[in-house]
Formats: structure tokens, sequence, C-alpha cells
């Protein structure tokens, strides 16, 4: 499942699912933009992909902010001379608020149908949109929580446990490979079988 010798962008790389998905992208000889809103952890994770003999430029980046979005595209194009891949994963989880209270930049629930919708529009174009839903996972963020929360968490799903960023990146790598070259506008779940409960 290579990706050698691509050139991809992965948001949101300074930490948790971005940052593993970066390393395993790097080892697997993709080279990457690492953009984060975090200077430092880009740079960090950067340079710890270039210690594995990977290749990796960090970039600071507000996903949030247009102009920075056509930055990604930009700096990958101007340092490796194309773009063949991207994990777009930044995004914050909020507070448990009402739907009215939402902040118009809310994003995760539009991105299933973005997803399947701009998958039918680009799938003749050698273009594949695929997207991840990742469940409880043991990522930096899940890690504060208290010991009894995360334990409730992990109860919720059928595995008994939660995911770990890794298990997140194994399936970032598969859907960014020509292993899927058929899978387009999917959702993949990964979850520990949280919804069939």
């Amino acid at each position: 499942m290579s990706v050698n010798g691509k050139v991809g962008i992965v948001t949101g790389a300074g930490s948790g699912l971005g940052e593993a998905s970066a390393k395993r992208l790097a080892r697997e000889g993709a080279k990457l933009i690492v953009a984060d809103r975090d200077q430092h952890s880009a740079e960090r994770v950067a340079a710890e992909i270039h210690a594995g003999g990977g290749d990796a430029t960090p970039l600071l980046v507000d996903v949030s902010a247009f102009a920075d979005t056509r930055k990604l595209v930009d700096t990958a194009v101007a340092t490796y001379g194309q773009l063949d891949l991207a994990f777009n994963n930044a995004g914050i989880t909020p507070a448990l608020i009402d739907v009215h209270e939402i902040d118009p930049a809310a994003s995760k629930h539009g991105i299933v149908g973005l997803t399947r919708t701009a998958a039918v529009e680009y799938a003749t174009r050698n273009i594949r949109i695929n997207a991840v839903a990742p469940g409880p996972i043991d990522a930096p963020s899940a890690q504060r929580l208290p010991p009894d929360v995360r334990a409730s968490i992990a109860a919720k799903t059928a595995m008994n446990r939660t995911g770990t960023v890794e298990e997140v990146a194994s399936v970032v790598h598969f859907l960014l490979s020509e292993e899927a070259s058929f899978v387009t506008g999917a959702v993949y779940e990964i979850n520990g079988g949280q919804t069939q409960l």
C-alpha cells in the first residue's frame, strides 16, 4: 500500500491523529507538508520525520482562513513540484452545546455530505475523496480526561476499548494509497463498533 514518491499535505499534523498519520505516510515514502496552527509542533513533527529518514516541511496554517489553505497548496507545489494527496485532519471538538449556539464555522457534520458530493463530481478526474470518522481514540485530547470518564467511553464500544492514533493512521494510509483506487465517497468509521451498540 505504497504512497512512495507521492507529495501530500497533512493538516493538524502537530499532534494526535495528524501527527501519527504524517509519520505513517512519511515512513511509506511520501513527501509531506506538515501543517499546524502551532509552529513549534509542526517543526517538531517535521524534525522527527527527517530523523527517521523521511521528508517533511513544517508550515504554520490556520485552516479556518482561506488564504492559509491556499498557502498549503502553493507551498506543496513550490517545495515538491506537485500535490498528490491530502489528509484534511485539522479540527477541534467544541463543548457540547445546542445547535443554535454552534459557531457558523462548525463543519464536522457537513463533512459527510461534502465528501459524497465532491467524490461524485471529481471521480472522472482521477481524484478520490473519502472521509474517516474516528470514534473514541486515545489521542492527547482524550488523555486529558479523568480516568473514569475514559473508562466509561471505552465501555461504550463493542471492543470495550479506545482506539489508537496509529489505528486511524493505518486507515488514512490505505485510503491515500493506490490500494484504495476504487474507493471514493466512502466514510470509514473507526470506532471499535461504537455505533453497533
